[in-house]
């Protein structure tokens, strides 16, 4: 593929990294004139006459280094347009979520769920909510919370 792109005034060097690649795999990509980088640099060999192969990495990576990436005049990468439909679906879903938590907790007051060393602090991320007492004189208090007799 590189050398079909190539011409005497555009070389292309041939940079690669994965870190599934087993000495085996680097002595034999070396012996094919590959450049092989180790230890997450690889994204800094970048330049304006790299053809970046990203097949099979995974978004996250892909995204984090976009400004790395963004320099190469040729990517070979998983379609960026249905990523970005996906995650334009999945934004929609978030600000869906969270109206419906707004909902869930609108019209309530929280405080902590009770520590105790019984209790090893399990619940020190629990909330109680209860609805605030409309009779209640004082806005924002909460009603106790029910708790079962045996």
């Amino acid at each position: 593929m590189a050398s079909s792109l190539e011409s005497p005034d555009r070389p292309i060097r041939i940079c690669l990294e994965d870190p599934a690649f087993i000495p085996t795999d680097i002595q034999f990509l070396q012996s094919l004139n590959m450049h092989v980088t180790t230890g997450g640099d690889g994204f800094t060999q970048i330049t304006r006459s790299t053809l970046v192969f990203l097949p099979f990495a995974p978004w996250e990576i892909i995204l984090q280094h976009a400004n790395e990436i963004s320099n190469s005049p040729l990517l070979i990468a998983p379609n960026m347009a249905k990523l970005e439909e996906t995650l334009l679906t999945a934004k929609k879903s978030v600000d869906t979520y969270i109206k419906r938590a707004q909902q869930i907790t609108s019209n309530r007051e929280s405080v902590s769920f009770p520590s105790s060393e019984e209790l090893h602090n399990a619940f020190t991320d629990f909330r109680i909510y209860g609805a605030a007492s409309e009779d209640d004189n004082e806005p924002g208090s909460i009603q106790e919370p029910i708790v079962p007799v045996e």
